[in-house]
């Protein structure tokens, strides 16, 4: 393995510094256009969940988790 495969490698794991970097500015992007309203986007989120699409949101939130995707905020 050269030293540039090394160090690339040493960068990866459990997450990686690119990864890190394209999440820290997609959320500071967000934030930027939405910052304001997501405290409404949190409680339109909730009301849906209560809705009648709740069944079927809850639904991909499961087979997301089957795919291996991450859920934030829930453990």
């Amino acid at each position: 393995m050269t030293d540039k495969n090394q160090q690339s490698a040493s960068q990866q794991g459990e997450g990686s510094y690119e990864g890190t970097r394209d999440y820290d500015e997609r959320t500071k992007q967000f934030l930027d256009k939405k910052g304001k309203d997501v405290p409404q986007l949190a409680r339109d989120a909730a009301d849906a969940l209560d809705g009648p699409e709740g069944d079927e949101l809850r639904k991909a939130e499961e087979d997301a988790k089957d795919q291996g995707g991450e859920t934030h905020g829930q453990t």
